[in-house]
């Protein structure tokens, strides 16, 4: 959770504790200490009690169970206050999380006297607290109940432990996009944050770091009002006409790598904001962008990079990629913030502070990082089907920070199909048709100019077997002032067949239709590269080389 509340001095616990005034066995003993107690669980034959306690709540690990209970605090942006209103928030957290992990969030338990102890009740059946027993008193506060995991399930755990693979982190951002495309839409009454506050809100984030006491961070942050007023010039209704299309969506909100689990097989978001709507009712890129962000913040650009592709390859949304710019530097400034008035609390010691004073000026170098221009580039590939060429475009993608479109998803996508779908018969004749390629390769075409024009590097994973083809794609990099290069992927003609044999045999692990007739015809039907072409080419033999010359 963003912990963005700069406790004053007094304790806010003291002023609001739930048990004030109750009398317990440990003399008016805090909650939060009385549940260290384990036979206070339904569970507790399994093992002692491990607290893990936030600015916001106090999580209980005991047995297969975590137990997540609200403090009793008011800050600006939350208000835990009373028992109606704890217990409200727990169900919206219930409500909210389950909608992408209800493996994890299972109900919300009431916690109440008993005799001389606090016991949390468990709705199932055999239950230790049976209805009618005398000694069981007032609820004094709610738990959401969750599934235990290990800690070493967390993303940023695994990712520390070099666990991240390419794969993974296509799956993550399938998740992801599927969970924002199902994810409720805001409208106008329902608003969180409506498209003014999200300049307003950038810029707060901006002035809660301006006495940061260092130079590099100082400087950058100016260079960062710069460049929002820029952003702001050129894009400024942007904010508002992305609410009226519908990518303003009831989202998790805190998306980062620690609110991420990878166990049992299964890639899960969790802990999504539930106390303020206007940190989750934002824009679904925003959301993404938040992954994104971590993985450059933890040292991966590459997976920041791929991520970010990824994601855009499933939702098709290349249309925002000047406002991904936008919201990577956005959540690095909230991730500097947290750090920030992290190092300024009161109960850190030195080396705690020094630590969260590092990682604020390390996001706000970040945000600067990300707010650079950089040279455009337009790449295509060239090669058969099975020459490949998506791999070596992934790479470019990784190491350079181009968007990759293909044309295997793109064709789908005019169709209506997912990028594993496999199409019908009828509806393949027309995808691959003469006019079902004109029409794919026009939507590269569209594509590969706007992510130009955003200022962004891009490169087109097609065949692009016809000259015509390539030179129209040349002149759109001289019309644009992109550099222009050639990716041509040429491995022997039994790699090919071989590598076209085994993605028939596994037909759901691509986006790719080809096959060995597609093959034939294509070297049947093949403009090969002429001198003026081969002067932009990269060779690339094999799909094994891990790097190229991009230049």
């Amino acid at each position: 959770m963003p912990d963005i509340a700069n406790h004053s001095s007094s304790d806010p616990l003291r002023r609001h504790h739930p048990m004030r005034g109750k009398q317990s066995p440990q003399g008016n003993q805090p909650l939060h200490r009385a549940l260290r107690d384990p036979s206070a669980f339904p569970d507790h034959a399994d093992g002692p009690v491990e607290v893990h306690e936030t600015h916001i709540s106090w999580v209980f690990l005991v047995g297969s169970h975590a137990y997540k209970v609200k403090k009793p605090i008011r800050t600006d942006f939350l208000d835990y206050t009373t028992l109606a209103k704890r217990k409200f928030f727990c169900e919206e957290e219930l409500r909210l999380n389950r909608r992408f992990a209800p493996q994890l969030y299972l109900d919300v338990v009431p916690i109440r006297h008993h005799g001389t102890s606090l016991r949390v009740e468990t709705p199932h059946p055999g239950s230790t607290m049976p209805q009618g027993d005398p000694n069981v008193g007032e609820v004094v506060d709610y738990a959401v109940r969750m599934v235990r995991f290990p800690d070493d399930a967390l993303l940023n755990a695994q990712l520390a432990q070099g666990l991240i693979h390419d794969a993974t982190v296509q799956a993550l951002a399938k998740v992801i996009a599927q969970f924002h495309q199902s994810a409720g839409r805001v409208t106008g009454e329902s608003a969180g944050s409506p498209p003014n506050q999200v300049l307003s809100t950038f810029e707060q984030n901006l002035n809660a770091l301006a006495e940061v006491p260092h130079d590099r961070a100082q400087q950058n942050l100016d260079a960062l009002v710069s460049w929002m007023r820029r952003f702001v010039d050129l894009h400024g209704d942007v904010f508002a006409e992305r609410f009226r299309q519908g990518f303003v969506r009831e989202c998790h909100g805190d998306l980062h790598l620690a609110n991420l689990i990878h166990w049992r097989g299964q890639l899960t978001p969790f802990d999504g904001i539930e106390f303020c709507k206007a940190f989750r009712c934002i824009d679904v890129l925003c959301d993404a962008a938040f992954v994104a962000m971590d993985f450059a913040a933890r040292g991966r650009m590459d997976f920041c990079r791929a991520f970010a592709n990824d994601y855009l390859d499933r939702t098709g949304d290349h249309e925002s990629l000047h406002l991904l710019r936008w919201y990577l530097i956005d959540r690095a400034l909230v991730r500097a913030k947290v750090a920030w008035i992290r190092s300024r609390q009161q109960r850190v010691t030195d080396s705690e502070r020094h630590e969260a004073l590092d990682d604020c000026v390390n996001h706000i170098d970040l945000a600067e990082q990300f707010s650079r221009p950089t040279d455009r580039r337009l790449w295509i590939t060239h090669g058969f089907s099975g020459s490949g060429k998506s791999t070596l475009s992934r790479n470019v993608v990784k190491q350079c920070g181009a968007i990759r479109i293909r044309s295997d998803v793109e064709r789908k996508r005019h169709f209506g199909l997912q990028a594993e779908d496999r199409p019908r018969d009828e509806v393949a004749r027309r995808m691959y048709s003469p006019q079902g390629d004109r029409i794919t390769y026009n939507a590269l075409f569209q594509l590969a100019e706007t992510i130009l024009n955003h200022g962004d590097s891009v490169v087109v994973d097609a065949t692009f077997l016809r000259r015509a083809c390539r030179m129209r794609f040349l002149e759109l990099a001289e019309r644009t002032g992109a550099h222009f290069g050639i990716l041509d992927c040429q491995p022997d003609d039994a790699i090919l067949r071989q590598r076209l044999q085994r993605r028939s045999a596994h037909p759901l692990s691509g986006a790719s239709d080809a096959d060995l007739s597609v093959l034939d015809h294509q070297q049947r039907h093949h403009d090969a590269l002429d001198e003026s072409e081969l002067y932009h080419v990269v060779q690339v033999p094999d799909e094994r080389q891990a790097g190229c010359s991009t230049g």
